[in-house]
């Protein structure tokens, strides 16, 4: 049986904040690798942030299309702007990160009845309806995330926080 999250929220994303992202598929890809890899689940935001408690699933919005969703695991704000002008940052459980078929306004609304369109503005889902969701989903993709075997004794030394990343698809 699937858990219940204790909120459902949707965060909008705009063009600016992926330069490098020509559409939905590069933004996905970087839901697949950047997020989990490169910056290790962590997501700056540069104005607003989420008041959201932990295992909060949060449905990322690009596009007018839920592309990617992830459980947040902490959030929080910085005293001041950082070098790069970001606010804040969220923190997601790197084994929760999702990649699916992006999914439409009347996808969502075909799930979540009160839901009327995206928007740029952080909206609640009714948590209740969470498996039905996740049973709307097509071409999952998660990241299975689990230590590194152990190194060879005659091998060089590596990092300590090294992992192995398994890509799979639902």
């Amino acid at each position: 049986m699937t858990a219940i999250p204790p909120e459902i929220r949707i965060l909008p994303m705009v063009p600016e904040e992926f330069p490098d992202c020509n559409g939905i598929p590069d933004v996905q890809k970087w839901f697949r690798i950047g997020l989990p890899i490169d910056n290790e689940g962590e997501y700056r935001f540069r104005e607003r942030g989420l008041r959201a408690p932990k295992d909060t699933v949060v449905l990322f919005q690009y596009d007018n299309h839920v592309v990617a969703a992830a459980n947040l695991t902490d959030a929080k704000r910085f005293k001041k702007q950082d070098s790069e002008g970001f606010s804040g940052r969220f923190r997601f459980a790197i084994d929760t990160i999702r990649v699916f078929d992006p999914i439409d306004t009347a996808g969502v609304h075909s799930i979540w009845s009160k839901f009327k369109r995206f928007s740029h503005v952080r909206q609640y889902l009714d948590p209740a309806y969470y498996p039905k969701f996740l049973r709307l989903l097509r071409r999952v993709r998660t990241r299975r995330v689990s230590p590194a075997e152990p190194p060879d004794p005659g091998a060089p030394a590596s990092p300590p926080d090294r992992v192995r990343v398994e890509v799979s698809v639902i």
